[in-house]
């Protein structure tokens, strides 16, 4: 009789974390089952993602499932509630300890990169000593025996004394031979191992590329094949879709079949796959959906939701329970469902166009709207719509969407409004409450003071930002005006560059000219559509400030890159290194640059430049804002309303205070102390490394010690708050200057874009100003006659 047993694919995490020592344990015996106790459909609800941990491995025994995350060990068995912590562990060990490099006295416990099941035992894999063992529960205090000791050289990185162990792509133990799959990013020549469990015997298997395997019938394989590196078509540049195949270890056969694996929609990784024996079925998951290949495996059956939407992330593994259930594992949770499609109808499901930056947000309002589901929608390429794809949906009265993103830069949200597209979400007193408080200067190309048809949930820009050390170390001040900025580019190019050579002007191009230029029209096109002008080069001010920009010399700064010389290139690579004065590519996020930015080195500290045409004028951003509607023809408006209330709940309070300027009390940083900790740990470990090194070793660890110390004194003085009320009056004053473009605005800016061929010859001499006002200009006219 076939014994199986399979550890969750572990997703590749950096080698920099999760270890195992005794703490807190609790005895490893069944727990009793409380018959009248609601049905657990998850294992962790948010915790983790509360205390960003990570799942790395999970194994079965019995009827107790048990999860190793970075920061603990976990068990669940049926009558508990949630999974228990069965053992705390410390992050910084796993930083110090190289392939090879024995535990010594302060580490002396084994270090886990991956815990599976063999039916009878817990075992566990330290990959840095390259050894597996059996776990047991002495009380309180977990016990390692050592089992085996495993030749894993196929899955070290790096050269001594930096031996790295990586973790495999995923592990489990079928009839007493462990099963390990490495990476095969850098297409090795085996990729797969197997170690008999008694003897240790290695062995080198000839099939490649099995992303997701599980036990079939007669001893054969159900495998996905699938080549990272050559996952798209090179003709058309479409994904190769994943495929069903039959291994037969015996003779080394491989039967591809025509089924294809069903994906997640937005990508993120092949799932894993778990054949059932007695169902005669094979079993897979998306983000969103649970299916099932009953007999021969051709057709995909929809079984089953879970709320994952858009945060797959590549790995995860589907596992068998006792009760007749299966579990499905993800990053942060773990999720309990039925083989079957007997709790279908019981969800209700909406459909999203578009993605989100924060699938967290997602995650947590689907964990607590517990019926619901957010799917995506299966006519749409990567789940995006385009302007002309919405009109055709409306235009055919088959619109298969429940919620939409919006991205203000791609859609003009007042003629949505106009044409009936979005429903009315004035009926949430919560969701009103929150579009009145929104900014004036945010809210007034969607919102009219009455009704509310889209809610904001993300704000973003990419403005020119300024280093404030460097300027100052070479005596200079903060631009205010375009003119201000160009000038001061002109006399880096005449002498100040020459006389400052450890600093470069810009840290985003290697063609100083065609930065300058490319910024100008920018800003300058973002001033006069902020200001609601309409859009004209043939002004004063556009002419004399290009003209002499056009007319300097910038010698080697004007160069065009050869980007496939390795000479001009190692040239690039060296520029590189100087600091730089200013930055048009790091963004303006409120959610990770405001602490970024207080909390950096003090050269590291900028500030964004507002730079407006004229002194006295007042300067204007565009902003990108992603806002959430509810589609008029949904016929799920209630529940979808219901998900936008839950969003606003979970909505990061950074973005929620960047929307709102009445917010703005300090916000903490939940993790604070955590992070500390852990700081303090790393920092502790480097130490050790430091004192038992020598020679040239022993002077790097010493350059990045400093470097950690340096972070360890920020994280102390500045990560107690994730903004504080300076930083937020700073927020809201930079923010003050955004503003949305219009439907005619995106247009206009959209031309200019579209006929960068043109700017491209003005900068080379082919086409003179004139001539460029003059053909820009007709353009932008026929824009502005079409688009009335």
């Amino acid at each position: 009789m076939r014994t199986y047993y399979k550890t969750r694919r572990t997703r590749f995490f950096p080698r920099l974390v999760a270890i195992l020592a005794a703490l807190f344990l609790l005895p490893l015996t069944p727990y009793p089952v409380f018959a009248e106790q609601k049905e657990v459909s998850n294992l962790f609800g948010s915790e983790l993602m509360d205390v960003q941990d990570n799942i790395l491995s999970s194994a079965i025994l019995g009827d107790t499932i048990y999860v190793l995350t970075v920061n603990s060990l976990y068990s669940w068995a049926p009558g508990q509630e949630k999974a228990q912590k069965r053992a705390s562990f410390d992050p910084s060990l796993r930083m110090f300890r190289a392939v090879g490099e024995e535990a010594d006295a302060k580490n002396a416990a084994p270090v886990l990169d991956v815990i599976l099941s063999d039916g009878e035992n817990l075992l566990g894999l330290d990959g840095s000593l390259q050894t597996l063992y059996t776990l047991n529960f002495n009380g309180e205090a977990l016990e390692y025996k050592e089992l085996l000791k495993l030749d894993l050289e196929e899955f070290v990185m790096g050269e001594a004394p930096y031996r790295i162990f990586q973790s495999p792509e995923w592990a489990q133990v079928v009839d007493g031979l462990l099963y390990i799959k490495r990476y095969s990013w850098e297409n090795p020549s085996h990729d797969l191992f197997t170690f008999d469990l008694k003897t240790g015997q290695k062995t080198a298997l000839d099939l490649k590329y099995a992303s997701a395997f599980t036990p079939y019938k007669d001893g054969k394989f159900v495998v996905v094949q699938f080549d990272h590196n050559n996952s798209y078509n090179p003709q058309t540049g479409e994904p190769i879709p994943p495929k069903l195949a039959i291994y037969n270890p015996q003779d080394k056969s491989l039967e591809t079949l025509d089924t294809v694996l069903k994906v997640p929609p937005m990508g993120g990784g092949i799932p894993h796959i778990y054949y059932d024996k007695g169902e005669d079925a094979l079993f897979t998951y998306t983000d969103s959906d649970i299916y099932r290949y009953d007999g021969d495996l051709k057709e995909a059956k929809l079984i089953g939701y879970l709320p994952m939407y858009n945060n797959f992330f590549g790995g995860g593994d589907v596992m068998p329970l006792p009760d007749g259930r299966l579990a499905f594992c993800f990053s942060q949770n773990i999720f309990l469902r039925e083989k079957t499609e007997k709790d279908l109808d019981s969800y209700s499901v909406l459909r999203m166009a578009g993605t989100l930056d924060d699938g967290q947000v997602l995650t947590r309002i689907l964990m607590e709207m517990d019926k619901v589901v957010i799917r995506s929608v299966d006519s749409l390429q990567y789940n995006q719509i385009s302007e002309e794809q919405l009109a055709a949906m409306f235009l055919t009265r088959n619109v298969p969407v429940d919620i939409m993103v919006i991205n203000s830069n791609s859609f003009d949200i007042e003629k949505l409004i106009e044409k009936g597209y979005l429903a009315d979400l004035s009926s949430s007193a919560k969701i009103m409450d929150c579009t009145k408080s929104l900014a004036p200067n945010l809210s007034r190309s969607f919102y009219d003071g009455e009704k509310a048809y889209v809610m904001p949930v993300s704000l973003m820009a990419f403005p020119i930002s300024a280093y404030l050390k460097p300027l100052d170390q070479i005596g200079e001040v903060l631009p205010t005006t375009l003119q201000e900025y160009a000038d001061l580019a002109l006399r880096w190019v005449e002498e100040l560059g020459e006389k400052n050579p450890e600093f470069i002007f810009a840290g985003d191009s290697g063609n100083l000219k065609r930065t300058l230029i490319s910024q100008i029209i920018e800003r300058y096109s973002v001033n006069l559509l902020g200001a609601g002008e309409e859009l004209t080069f043939d002004t004063p001010v556009f002419r004399e400030l290009m003209q002499k920009v056009l007319s300097a010399d910038f010698g080697d700064y004007g160069r065009e890159i050869d980007w496939e010389s390795p000479e001009e290139m190692a040239m690039m690579e060296e520029m590189w290194q100087k600091k730089p004065l200013f930055d048009s590519g790091m963004g303006f996020d409120p959610q990770y640059s405001v602490m970024a930015n207080r909390s950096s080195e003090e050269e590291g500290r900028y500030q964004t430049l507002l730079l407006s045409l004229e002194k006295g004028k007042p300067a204007y951003l565009e902003a990108s804002v992603n806002l959430l509607a509810v589609m008029e023809p949904s016929e799920n408006k209630e529940v979808a309303i219901q998900f936008l209330e839950h969003f606003l709940d979970k909505m990061d309070p950074l973005i929620r205070s960047s929307l709102d300027f009445s917010m703005t009390a300090p916000i903490p940083n939940p993790n604070y102390e955590a992070e500390l900790k852990n700081s303090e740990n790393n920092l502790k470990r480097y130490q050790e490394q430091v004192e038992k090194a020598q020679g040239a070793e022993k002077s790097n660890l010493e350059e990045s010690l400093k470097y950690m110390q340096t972070y360890h004194e920020n994280l102390k003085k500045h990560g107690q708050y994730r903004a504080t009320e300076a930083d937020l009056r700073e927020m809201h004053e930079i923010i003050s200057h955004f503003f949305l473009f219009s439907g005619l605005g995106n247009a206009q800016r959209k031309t200019y874009w579209d006929e960068y061929d043109l700017v491209d010859q003005m900068i080379n001499g082919v086409v003179s100003l004139d001539q460029f006002v003059k053909q820009m200009d007709d353009k932008l006219r026929l824009v502005r006659m079409e688009y009335q």
